[in-house]
């Protein structure tokens, strides 16, 4: 016995996260397939008469074919619904992880290989090109399955909503635009020096903005929408933001290098950039010259090609800390030095009262220890 979950989205780019019809039974699993001669057949042939019950022929259009080796939760069914592209599991590292956990991956034309001509295809899941390969079907040994009878692939046009983690100026945002309600002060207010126009609480809730603007090719927003595919939305601070790694010697973090370890696992050779900005090349560098001229002139603005870290890449500061005592003045200074940019900063405290060192020392292991 099984779960059968339907559901569709009506997302059209602008909405949010909007799931609309949605539905669950529970059915029993040769209702769907059945294995005749070590053959696993998603449609029989013809009737087949189970406990009493007759199963006709599967007719219909599906868009991809998937086993998994455990029962997924429902929000990473979500997750496909309303992107087809996601592979996540229940887990982003260990046995339920979409590395492991993905055993058959069958995608029917939605990587684009809609070749009706082609009936003999290979699995796709992620262990299928690590080293050695891990295979779908132990009974043969392989991953190959046969597409029989008449079918075809169309083509399909739809918008995605990727489930991204947060990770700040690196996360793709399709609409940057927001309408908020100013406030402007009645009266004699006006200044030359200053805006009087306010916003209202509501709008304060929302992070700043900041003046970067992308408009460029970049390889690695590829392998980002790949990220976000196998691994779903996380709380990354989970693998950034242990407090023991502020007086850590290390250049990176080692929870992130282990999740990007299992990342790219699946990778058997170096993306190759040369071939990606060979084809860039090919474009008519007057658009980016274009854009540049309607580009306001406080943004920051990138265009052409971009060489950038992936979402699971981040460099980590190392801060060392020296104090100085002033007698005369009964303050200290404290010298953040950070090594990776070489940036001192001084920060000045005054202090009401003479502190003893034992007291001064106590303070400072809050940073240090």
């Amino acid at each position: 016995m099984g779960v059968l979950y339907a559901k569709n989205k009506i997302y059209t780019g602008y909405d949010g996260n909007t799931i609309g019809f949605q539905a669950s039974s529970s059915v029993s699993s040769s209702a769907f397939s059945t294995v005749v001669n070590g053959s696993f057949y998603l449609s029989y042939p013809s009737n087949l008469t189970i406990g009493g019950k007759t199963y006709r022929p599967f007719s219909g259009s599906f868009q991809e074919l998937r086993f998994y080796n455990i029962n997924l939760d429902e929000n990473k069914f979500d997750d496909y619904v309303m992107d087809p592209y996601s592979i996540d599991s229940n887990e982003l590292i260990g046995p339920e992880s979409a590395l492991e956990a993905l055993i058959f991956r069958a995608p029917l034309g939605t990587v684009l290989d809609n070749d009706t001509t082609q009936t003999t295809r290979t699995s796709i899941h992620p262990r299928i090109s690590t080293i050695p390969p891990v295979q779908s079907f132990n009974l043969s040994g392989s991953s190959v399955y046969t597409l029989n009878g008449t079918f075809s692939m169309p083509s399909q046009t739809e918008v995605l909503y990727q489930d991204q983690f947060h990770a700040g100026i690196k996360n793709a945002v399709t609409n940057k635009i927001r309408i908020v309600n100013e406030i402007l002060p009645s009266g004699d207010t006006l200044s030359p020096y200053i805006s009087i126009q306010q916003t209202s609480p509501l709008s304060g809730s929302f992070t700043k903005d900041i003046n970067y603007v992308e408009v460029a090719f970049s390889p690695q927003d590829e392998v980002n929408d790949d990220i976000i595919s196998q691994l779903g939305n996380f709380n990354i601070g989970n693998y950034i933001g242990d407090p023991r790694q502020v007086s850590s010697s290390l250049t990176y973090y080692p929870d992130l290098n282990v999740l990007r370890n299992e990342y790219f696992y699946k990778y058997t050779h170096n993306y190759n950039l040369w071939d990606y900005i060979r084809l860039i090349k090919f474009y008519d560098n007057s658009l980016f010259k274009m854009i540049k001229d309607f580009t306001p002139a406080r943004a920051s603005l990138a265009t052409g090609i971009v060489i950038k870290p992936t979402l699971l890449e981040r460099c980590k500061s190392i801060f060392s800390l020296h104090l100085f005592v002033f007698k005369d003045f009964w303050r200290f200074v404290l010298l953040i030095n950070i090594h990776t940019t070489q940036i001192k900063k001084p920060y000045t405290l005054s202090s009401s009262r003479a502190w003893k060192f034992s007291e001064l020392h106590n303070w400072l292991r809050q940073f240090t220890d």
